[in-house]
């Protein structure tokens, strides 16, 4: 165990001094014992782009008032040390030594549209009727304060604990103001929030922005918590006494629990902290290539009705009464196109992963939360069983699509089974879970656009005498992650014409879609 040791002791953390034991929080403290089984400390950024200058004292002011009379918790602070120990602290009161917002701005007095700069309207403008892939615009510097992005050089695995017992609000606002363009950047932990927790915050900005009363806003109390709103089946207890994983798509172990591996695997199940989780965690991410080159795909609109109706005619053809929507037919071509380029004796398994919101399944108009509730509430559905990377050679479009509508349909449908797993993750929380099995590779697409974030309109925050002739609406949607994991990637937004995706993937595999001639590189 001598190496193995002083392998994992090199992802130790460095001491943080916490707090002294006799403070006391005045506040509300929520624990998290959250619905998702992703890492807790991953850091997510949400980017909008909108074609005016705003004026970033009216955004700060709109921001605030929302936190403050409308969603608290938004103004919380991020508390605890490890993984499974988060818990928001939400005060009785703001103040100045205590606020709700952290929001930066800054102003760079000069058009955003430079030869210097990657120009957006290109990317927009585009009018191929076949899919393109491009690089993706580099505009985390305008999206994240310089304060964040120092923290992020030096996280790597260390996310969560330079956060610790540190200034570290539930949201992160940055805005950067060009004379043509405004770029809001939204930082926050993946267990804070998610597509759907943003869609709430964003949309409700939007609407006291443009002048819509904040009496007339669904808020969310500071309180809140899910848990107490799910009723557990008749069969729950038996259920929770099963010593294994039961969340579909999911498995505890990916290497063989023997010799000095079962060894650490137990003291990772024994380890009710959570500490040696956390380090097996960073280890597995080193272990499986976390790192990525990101892209952005444009898939024509015309291009997916072309070839839904070529899957919706064969399937009349042959008397079946399936269907397939654009989003399955998307994956599916995404899916097919980028694994077809494995070798044909490839036989990795691949998991496919699509994010899914649990709210509307979950917290149903007739439950006694149906309100808006912005912290984290989203799983993914899994295409299982897993499929073999060579397969995709020979799978049909129509195959594969179908595979993805089905397993959408099943997850829907079994309210009671998801109801089951999201009590057995609470009661299993040191459980260390991930997407594929052993010697597998996970795929995660997450939809984006369904926060319908594009065209969302911030024109009322233009302020007066603005010189600005955009419209004042988003224009671009981005996602920025601290860590890039190859195969992840975001249906982003759409727009009139196309989709818009960013996907993650190595140098290796881009150039080998580059050769293939899947789709063309711009």
């Amino acid at each position: 165990m001598s190496f193995l040791s002083s392998f994992v002791s090199f992802f130790e953390d460095s001491p943080v001094t916490p707090p002294d034991d006799d403070y006391v929080y005045e506040g509300v403290e929520v624990p998290f014992a959250y619905l998702n089984v992703d890492p807790a400390a991953e850091v997510l950024t949400t980017g909008l782009v909108i074609d005016a200058a705003l004026d970033p004292q009216i955004l700060e002011e709109t921001w605030k008032t929302l936190v403050e009379q409308k969603f608290p918790r938004a103004g919380a602070q991020l508390l605890g040390g490890y993984i499974i120990e988060y818990f928001l602290h939400s005060p009785d009161t703001f103040t100045s030594d205590n606020p709700s917002t952290v929001f930066t701005a800054k102003h760079y007095h000069e058009p955003y549209r430079t030869s210097a700069r990657r120009n957006i309207d290109v990317l927009l403008n585009s009018s191929h009727s076949e899919p393109t892939c491009c690089p993706s615009p580099s505009l985390r510097a305008y999206l994240v304060s310089e304060e964040r992005l120092q923290y992020a050089d030096s996280l790597l695995f260390r996310a969560a604990e330079r956060f610790r017992f540190s200034e570290k609000h539930a949201f992160n606002i940055h805005v950067s103001v060009f004379d043509d363009l405004t770029l809001i950047g939204i930082t926050y932990f993946h267990v804070v929030s998610d597509v759907g927790g943003i869609r709430t915050l964003l949309h409700s900005w939007a609407r006291l922005i443009s002048g819509e009363s904040i009496a007339a806003i669904a808020g969310m109390d500071r309180d809140v918590r899910p848990a107490n709103y799910i009723r557990p089946p008749n069969e729950l207890d038996t259920f929770l006494e099963r010593d294994v994983n039961t969340i579909r798509g999911y498995w505890h172990q990916r290497v063989p629990p023997t010799g000095s591996f079962k060894e650490l695997f137990a003291r990772i199940d024994d380890d009710s902290s959570g500490r040696n989780r956390r380090i097996m965690s960073r280890l597995w991410h080193w272990m499986c290539g976390v790192d990525g080159e990101r892209r952005l795909v444009r898939v024509p609109k015309t291009f997916l009705d072309d070839r839904r109706r070529e899957i919706l005619e064969n399937l009349k053809l042959n008397g079946s009464t399936e269907s397939v929507d654009h989003s399955d037919v998307l994956l599916g071509w995404w899916f097919k196109t980028t694994y077809s380029t494995r070798s044909a004796f490839d036989t990795t398994p691949i998991s496919l992963h699509i994010s899914v919101d649990l709210r509307p399944i979950i917290f149903t108009e007739d439950s006694a939360m149906s309100g808006p509730y912005i912290n984290q509430a989203s799983s993914t559905i899994v295409i299982a069983p897993p499929i073999p990377a060579n397969a995709f050679r020979r799978m049909s479009l129509e195959a594969l699509a179908l595979l993805i509508h089905r397993a959408r349909v099943d997850y829907h449908a079994d309210r009671n089974a998801l109801v089951r797993e999201l009590w057995w993750r609470v009661e299993h929380q040191t459980r260390l879970l991930y997407r594929c099995p052993p010697g597998g590779e996970a795929a995660l697409q997450t939809d984006w656009s369904a926060a319908r974030l594009a065209g969302m309109d911030f024109s009322g925050a233009r302020g007066m005498g603005s010189e600005s002739k955009g419209a004042g609406r988003v224009v671009f949607v981005v996602t920025e992650n601290l860590e890039e994991e190859k195969g992840s990637g975001e249906i982003l937004m759409e727009d009139e014409n196309a989709v818009w995706m960013s996907q993650v993937k190595t140098s290796e595999e881009w150039e080998k879609l580059r050769r293939s001639g899947a789709f063309k590189f711009v």
